[in-house]
């Protein structure tokens, strides 16, 4: 056996947080690419909408430098946050307690049914526990909400957003 497949063997948790939290952060780089890919053309069309508003002066320009520096600041700030909530999330829940769920407590109680594993994966475990659980680790991170605000958007998501419609 391999030192990774001996790893994986002997180190299950271990590996699991390992696996999870390099294909989370993985995802979230993809995520927040596009994402800044997007808001850099949002931002060239302003500036272009705004430069033919404006009467070309040098104190505007350097105000608008000024700003992307702020703006700079801003996101690389969120951007730490975002890797803690993907590190966290990914990591402990998806990897570590998901090792746990499927690979000993969902053998115990549905032994080889596939489907019914399935079944309470989708409509039992995320949305009672692990969508919520992410809401919750958000929150925290960014300490936007209370752990009864981020329930409240969770639910929110849920009833106006079709969060589990999208996700089934």
């Amino acid at each position: 056996m391999s030192t990774i497949g001996a790893f994986y063997q002997n180190q299950p948790y271990a590996a699991a947080f390992v696996t999870s939290t390099v294909k989370g952060v993985a995802a979230d780089m993809v995520v927040a690419s596009s994402t800044k890919r997007r808001r850099q053309r949002q931002n060239q069309l302003q500036a272009a909408q705004q430069h033919q508003q404006l009467v070309v002066e040098q104190e505007p320009l350097k105000a608008l430098r000024g700003g992307a520096a702020v703006v700079a600041a801003v996101d690389q700030t969120l951007a730490m946050k975002r890797n803690m909530v993907t590190l966290l999330y990914s990591g402990i829940y998806q990897g570590m307690a998901m090792e746990f769920v499927y690979n000993t407590l969902f053998p115990v109680l549905f032994g080889s049914s596939i489907l019914l594993k399935v079944f309470v994966s989708m409509f039992i475990v995320s949305p009672l526990i692990g969508f919520p659980l992410a809401y919750l680790v958000k929150a925290g991170v960014f300490r936007h909400h209370s752990a009864m605000g981020a329930m409240q958007q969770y639910w929110h998501d849920v009833r106006h957003q079709g969060l589990l419609q999208t996700y089934w």
